[in-house]
């Protein structure tokens, strides 16, 4: 089992079971800054620094859905994050569960 999104193009490399789980993305930002976003419209039309992990899901989904932003890319979801708190980028998006994990665990 792996926390892997099933693509065409992954499946050209990988012989996937059927999906234990269906999630999408999420995007993370600092509480303060919520505000700045209040519909999903205001987030993919933002103008801004936006942290994804290198070869994911959300990454792709940045390049086609976010093209004003300006991407960041990281090795890992904890990387971006760590990015995020001292504003260095605006956003992190990322897979839903492991999004939501992250900020479960931040004060």
């Amino acid at each position: 089992m792996a926390g892997m999104t099933i693509t065409q193009a992954r499946e050209v490399q990988v012989a996937f079971s059927a999906p234990h789980l269906r999630s999408g993305v999420i995007d993370v930002m600092r509480r303060e800054d919520a505000g700045r976003y209040p519909t999903a419209a205001s987030v993919l039309g933002a103008k801004v620094g936006v942290g994804v992990v290198a070869g994911t899901t959300g990454a792709r989904f940045v390049r086609e859905r976010m093209r004003v932003a300006s991407i960041s890319v990281y090795l890992t979801a904890d990387a971006a994050l760590n990015e995020l708190r001292p504003r260095r980028i605006d956003l992190v998006v990322h897979d839903a569960p492991v999004g939501l994990w992250s900020v479960s665990r931040t004060r």
